[in-house]
């Protein structure tokens, strides 16, 4: 609201919390819109530093004031009736965080003081607040509860908020027909001062994790303060706004599903921090076998003028290595340097490929014609599918369902390649070992994810992978095999022709 509209002018409003955070942006928010701000918090000092901010602005009065104390809200009721004679908004902001404390584990101190200021405190400011707005003349005024959407995790914070959304709803059919409002704002995940003190004392470590884990699957953007503030301004006074009572709104943008969400290695709990030493080791020799095979594939490749790898698994690959290395990387800087060498030598790998392809295709002419079309059209398919697939899974899950996916399709061409072809050039038994124990080393390092970290690797017990790991095992053992009869069967043809 502009500050020539005055939607608030000669109102009364009453912010508990108010020294800072979103206490203060409301207060301030207020004093522009032209009410008279009484704004009560317990802490004296930055209630003080608030107050010479905000006295500027207009008819401010700071209450150093404990809202638990029934005793100090009487007397600051008092002072409002001699100082403005009623009042007309009622903003109960004032909060404290616990530590995500579960219900076996809570401290009934804890318990009591949480209840204490997130529940009862507004409560026994509403109760005075509607007493006040009833003895005017024409009975009107508006109470705003700060709520909470992301109140699931410690029980007395989650207690305590889902717990003034029933005073809400109570305060607004009690008195709605006697021109008083009430409504909650259920607000999303704010980085303020009590979430930040929250996660930075000693919480409870389980209770900690599940506050992640429920916020882990929706991308919220972030709320500023100052639009929460203006909110609370168009809520109270507002056109339109009067027709708007006993509603708990959502204030978060909106739910998003996490498309993006990723498992920082950081973040993973201590028994996988022990073992992940291991894990990374296997990372270090998928990427020395991965390695090894791109080396041997450019190499032989020049040296038989052919191409190692099948065209289609070739371009899903090297769309992988484009989509995990340059567009959604993440991971640890080991992880990150194994995608990075990927992509450099399978630019190798693919030069070779679109080189020697026409060789290869002499029985397709359509095909050795416009082999570097065909490239160009399925590097863009595949990268369009891994991008599709991260958009819809999130790039942790894309990122190893879509790694399945390209060893599937690479044990599958390798093995219908090498049985069209009828000979076994631009193939070794180096390369596939090589291939071979490259994706080898990563089930070791899946199970241990699952085994340690399996919050985030549930997918790993899953049918489908059980599935993937069978079917590669048994594709690559009988690439191996029939790898052994081709070389047999052109070593009959040279000696038939001696």
């Amino acid at each position: 609201m502009s500050h020539n509209q005055q939607p608030a002018s000669e109102k009364t409003c009453l912010v508990t919390g108010g020294a800072g955070g979103l206490g203060k942006a409301i207060a301030t928010a207020f004093l522009e819109a032209g009410a008279n701000v009484i704004v009560c918090d317990i802490n004296a000092e930055r209630l003080s530093q608030t107050s010479t901010e905000l006295a500027k602005l207009g008819s401010f009065t700071a209450v150093a004031a404990d809202i638990t104390s029934a005793d100090a809200m009487q007397r600051l009721c008092r002072q409002i009736i001699g100082d403005f004679r009623t009042l007309d908004i009622l903003v109960n902001n004032a909060a404290v965080m616990d530590r995500f404390d579960p219900v076996a584990d809570l401290d009934m101190d804890l318990w009591h003081a949480v209840l204490a200021v997130n529940l009862t405190a507004p409560m026994l400011l509403s109760k005075l607040a509607v007493r006040l707005m009833l003895e005017k003349p024409d009975p009107s005024g508006c109470i705003i509860n700060i709520a909470s959407s992301a109140a699931k995790a410690g029980a007395a914070y989650t207690t305590s908020k889902h717990g003034i959304i029933g005073l809400t709803k109570s305060t607004a059919a009690f008195y709605g027909d006697k021109g008083i409002r009430c409504n909650a704002l259920a607000m999303g995940v704010m980085l303020g001062t009590n979430i930040g003190d929250a996660f930075q004392a000693e919480c409870h470590r389980e209770g900690q994790q599940k506050v992640m884990d429920l916020v882990s699957g929706t991308k919220p953007r972030s709320c500023h303060v100052q639009d929460v503030a203006s909110l609370c301004v168009s809520l109270s006074c507002g056109p339109g706004w009067n027709l708007v009572n006993g509603s708990v709104i959502a204030v978060d943008h909106g739910p998003r599903h996490q498309t993006m969400n990723v498992v920082d290695p950081s973040q993973a709990p201590p028994e996988y921090q022990r073992v992940a030493w291991m894990a990374d080791t296997c990372k270090l020799l998928m990427g020395i076998g991965w390695t090894a095979n791109y080396i041997g594939m450019i190499y032989t490749s020049l040296q038989h003028d052919t191409y190692a790898m099948s065209l289609m698994a070739l371009c899903c690959n090297f769309a992988w290595e484009v989509t995990y290395a340059l567009i959604y990387p993440f991971g640890s800087r080991l992880e990150k340097s194994v995608h990075y060498s990927g992509l450099v030598l399978n630019c190798g790998v693919m030069y070779t490929a679109v080189k020697n392809a026409p060789r290869e295709w002499t029985h397709a002419p359509l095909v050795q014609r416009h082999v570097r079309l065909i490239f160009v059209l399925c590097l863009a398919g595949w990268t369009s599918a891994h991008m599709a697939l991260a958009a819809q899974l999130g790039p942790l899950l894309a990122q190893a369902w879509s790694a399945y996916g390209c060893q599937l399709l690479l044990s599958v061409g390798g093995l219908c390649q090498l049985l069209c072809r009828g000979h076994s050039r631009g193939s070794s038994y180096l390369l596939w070992f090589s291939r071979f124990f490259g994706s080898l080393v990563l089930v070791p390092h899946d199970i241990l994810r699952y085994r340690f970290w399996r919050k985030d690797h549930e997918y790993m017990a899953s049918p489908l992978y059980l599935w993937f790991i069978c079917i590669f095992l048994l594709l690559d053992g009988a690439y191996a095999v029939c790898l052994w009869h081709v070389r047999r069967f052109e070593r009959e043809r040279e000696v038939k022709r001696i």
